[in-house]
């Protein structure tokens, strides 16, 4: 049951990420990139790769572990 609710905020808290990466990314698009490459690259780097999910689920685990002793 706490994994699924684990699960189940990790999910929600990547997919409102995503959207607001996603906006910030085609706004950097329309700007061509005015502030730079860096910025945009790392922010494509985060919409692919679903870091915060992977990190997150441990943390998470952990915590219930702690809670429970």
């Amino acid at each position: 049951m706490i994994i699924w609710l684990m699960v189940s905020f990790s999910i929600k808290l990547y997919l409102i990420l995503f959207v607001l990466l996603t906006i910030f990314y085609f706004l950097l698009l329309n700007t061509e990139f005015s502030s730079g490459y860096l910025l945009a690259f790392y922010l494509g780097r985060l919409l692919i790769h679903p870091v915060i999910l992977i990190a997150l689920l441990p943390a998470f685990y952990f915590q219930y572990k702690l809670k429970k002793e």
